[in-house]
C-alpha cells in the first residue's frame, strides 16, 4: 500500500475545517498539525479574507534585491558575450 501524500493546501484546508467545527481549540490544532498558534491565526485570517485561495502557498521571492547587478551592466555584459 503506497503512502498517502498530502500537500500543504490539503492540510490547511483540513485544519480550517476542524477549526470551523469548533471541536478543537487553536492550541489543540497547533499540536495536531505541528505548527505555531501564530501560524494558525494567520491561515484563519487569510481564509476569512480570501477563502480557500488564501491558503495557497505564497511566493517567497523578494520584492526588492539591493545587491542585484544594475540592468545597464547586465545588458553590456550580454553584448560582450
Amino acid at each position: 500500500m503506497p503512502w498517502k501524500e498530502l500537500c500543504a493546501l490539503d492540510l490547511r484546508t483540513r485544519m480550517i475545517t476542524e477549526w470551523l467545527s469548533k471541536e478543537y481549540s487553536i492550541t489543540e490544532l497547533s499540536g495536531r498539525y505541528d505548527v505555531s498558534r501564530k501560524t494558525i491565526y494567520k491561515w484563519i485570517e487569510r481564509y476569512g479574507n480570501e477563502g480557500i485561495e488564501g491558503l495557497v502557498e505564497l511566493a517567497r521571492t523578494p520584492h526588492h534585491r539591493p545587491n542585484a547587478t544594475p540592468e545597464e551592466i547586465v545588458k553590456v555584459m550580454v553584448e560582450w558575450t
